[in-house]
């Protein structure tokens, strides 16, 4: 990437596409269609012959220092490779981080390599330095004013092209959790249905089983907006199907800490911009947040987050209540 600046997914395989692949990239993000589809796209042009050389570089499966050996070694044929890196805050110890941070910033040409960041509120230092470095790609998952347009993009794909309005809406009212489960949707569709048939809401409906269910961003925006019923309800929901309560807990923790910051900052001077944890849409909505608290009670909930995450360490006291309890004392109205 040009910029050290983050880059949107469209953009990033527009270039791809066009011929310009560049030795290391960060996908910054937690869905998997797009994590998928951004490789596929540089395997396609960083192999044109077809003939594919990809290794998956795990820290928790490898030796920190055979990752590295893996990505410095000289190829003396200098043939392509491929490496896709996840999780990069598993590399333990400060030689092997300086060495990966070293080969990021001078990397090999004849090798590409895909860094994944699936967690936003990852704030380590290694993390920070690599966005830094190289700058990321965003493949969380569009907000829906943008769904609508990787749907029928979804469809394109299939063949499809005469996709109505009110199909699209259906996909996007049962599946528009995930591109991913949207685009497992429309290939459950696309296979039964023949080509020639017009595919309808009912089909939609008809072929899926799958029940929408919230997402993270959903709930931390409704905890910054003070809505406690939304944010029991969303909270719940993410407990019972995709979510710990550490996860939560740490999110929230992450959220009113930057709450936090705006309120330190406002009056004076802008509270500094940068790297939050949070996504971009949580990000612009923190000085909407600030106002809906005073300072005392963002202190008083970092203070009983702390309290909880020790609460459910020590105790056999339940997610559901733990988070419940939290959310009554923290969004309950202003005394």
């Amino acid at each position: 990437m040009a910029n050290k600046m983050q880059l949107e997914i469209g953009d990033a395989i527009k270039s791809v596409k066009a011929g310009n692949i560049d030795p290391v990239y960060v996908l910054l993000g937690n869905d998997c269609y797009l994590e998928q589809k951004f490789i596929e796209e540089v395997e396609t042009g960083f192999f044109p012959d077809g003939a594919v050389q990809k290794s998956m570089l795990l820290p928790e499966e490898l030796k920190e220092s055979e990752i590295i050996d893996r990505l410095t070694a000289i190829d003396l044929f200098s043939s392509k490779q491929l490496f896709v890196l996840r999780k990069p805050s598993g590399l333990k110890g400060k030689k092997i981080k300086a060495e990966f941070l070293e080969y990021i910033e001078n990397p090999q040409t004849e090798k590409c390599l895909i860094i994944i960041i699936d967690d936003w509120s990852d704030k380590s230092a290694l993390v920070k330095k690599i966005k830094d470095t190289v700058g990321f790609i965003n493949i969380s998952t569009p907000f829906e004013s943008k769904l609508k347009s990787w749907v029928l993009f979804m469809f394109r794909e299939k063949g499809r092209t005469d996709i109505s309005p009110n199909v699209v809406n259906a996909l996007i009212e049962i599946a528009g959790d995930s591109l991913y489960h949207i685009a497992n949707e429309i290939d459950k569709v696309c296979t039964v249905l023949k080509e020639d048939a017009q595919i309808t809401p009912d089909d939609i409906y008809k072929f899926s089983g799958w029940k929408r269910g919230f997402q993270s961003w959903q709930f931390l925006t409704a905890v910054g907006e003070r809505d406690l019923s939304k944010s029991v309800q969303i909270g719940h929901d993410l407990l019972a199907r995709t979510s710990t309560i550490t996860q939560l807990v740490n999110a929230l923790a992450n959220l009113f800490q930057e709450i936090l910051y705006q309120k330190i900052g406002s009056g004076t001077k802008s509270a500094a911009k940068g790297y939050t944890g949070l996504s971009p849409s949580l990000n612009k909505k923190l000085p909407q947040f600030a106002k809906g608290y005073r300072r005392d009670e963002i202190e008083r909930n970092l203070k009983l987050l702390g309290s909880i995450d020790e609460e459910i360490k020590t105790t056999s006291v339940s997610d559901e209540y733990a988070l419940t309890r939290f959310l009554f004392t923290a969004l309950a109205a202003h005394g």
